[in-house]
This record gives structure tokens, sequence and C-alpha cells, in this order.
């Protein structure tokens, strides 16, 4: 019997050591700030984890923001922005009891957003490129939506280039003969052929900048002209 409630205490004594160590929490005490060392006040931070928000605060008026009560994990931090919209996120972890210090340097999400028109005209469903200022390596790709508008995100400020492969319909006169099925038939005919034609764009990104840019592709009579 002695021995029973020797092994039942033991396990009580080691499932409440366990329940205490799940239980630890820290806490984050930090500023937020631009690369400058600016202080941004009255800006929202997010913690979240696997992309949940477990706790929200906003800075106050020196920039300062506060998150109690954190279990020990890994998370990441976020802002919104009124001007610069979200922050790329930054990983942080909870390790230990004690407040941990933290300087939130607020990075901006960098994109590029825009339409295309074909003659003034949207060119919806067709695909679009962003490669690098070398034209070789790609960025990123999407389709041009109903309203023929596109968006790149998370990019670095610098020089990329759009790429879009647009048809020109050519109508051809011919003469000659022509078989209908059941004779000849003299011309002239309207033959349509189509070309395709790579079209590239500069690009310049800014930092901290959301670009956003309205292209219109027209044909020139010996190639594609882009005017932003």
């Amino acid at each position: 019997m002695k021995k029973l409630l020797f092994i039942f205490f033991a396990a009580v004594l080691l499932l409440s050591a366990c329940k205490k160590d799940e239980e630890k929490t820290g806490t984050i005490v930090g500023t937020l700030q631009f690369e400058s060392g600016e202080v941004i006040p009255f800006t929202l931070v997010l913690l979240k984890s696997d992309n949940i928000t477990i706790q929200q605060a906003f800075t106050d008026d020196k920039g300062y923001f506060s998150f109690t009560d954190i279990p020990f994990g890994d998370y990441e931090l976020l802002s919104n922005h009124d001007e610069y919209k979200t922050s790329k996120p930054v990983a942080i972890s909870i390790t230990d009891e004690n407040a941990l210090l933290f300087d939130f340097i607020f990075t901006p999400i960098v994109s590029l957003q825009g339409k295309v028109l074909i003659g003034n005209y949207p060119y919806p469903a067709n695909k679009i490129e962003l490669f690098d200022n070398h034209k070789v390596d790609i960025k990123g790709e999407t389709y041009l939506d109903l309203e023929s508008s596109f968006e790149f995100y998370d990019l670095e400020p610098g020089v990329y280039y759009l790429k879009l492969t647009v048809t020109q319909d050519h109508i051809y006169e011919v003469y000659g003969y022509l078989w209908n099925g059941s004779t000849w038939v003299w011309g002239p005919f309207d033959i349509e052929s189509f070309s395709f034609q790579d079209v590239y764009y500069p690009i310049e990104i800014e930092q901290d900048l959301t670009r956003e840019v309205v292209l219109n592709i027209t044909w020139s009579g010996s190639g594609f002209v882009v005017n932003e």
C-alpha cells in the first residue's frame, strides 16, 4: 500500500512539474522605429504564431509597446502603418521569464501594383512576369485579372523589368486562286495571321514605397510601344 501511495505522489509531483514548465511565460518590452532611429508612435504591433495573432498593442507617444504572459516559444512581430502599410515580419523567441527588451525596426513590404492596357483596352488573363534588372532571374509571375490588374509583393528596392507577351493580329490581302470545295475562285482574299512579341518595361522601385503603374501598350507599325 505504501509503495502504491509513493508511486501516486511521485506521479502527481512529476505532472505538477511538467505543468509548471508548460506555463512558463515571458514579456516583450520594445520600441517601434524606422531604420533611421525615428520612433513610430500610435501604431499597431502584432504578435503572431503560425500566422495567428496572439496579442496586439498600440505604441505610445514615444513608440513603446509591450506584450505580457507570452508562453515560451517562437513568434513573429509585425506592424501595420497608415502610410507604409504592413512591415516585414521579424522573428523573436521567448525563452526566459525576464522581460525581453527589443527594438522592432519597421521595414515595409515593398510592392508593385498596376494595370496593363492594349490600345487603352484591358488585356485580361494574360501572364505577366517580373525579372531582375538583367532580365535573367524571374522574381515573380501572375496573370492579369478581369480588370487587367496585377500585383507583386515583398520586393527589394531596385530596378526590375516587367515582361508581357503581346499578340498582334495581321490582315493580309492576297490575290490568286482558292479552292472553295467545288471550284476554283479568283481572289483577292484576306488572310489573317498572328505574331507574338515579348515586351519588356523597366520599373524602378524605391525604398518604403508601393509603386503603382498603368501601362498602355500600342502598336507603332514596327513594334509595340509602352507608355506609362
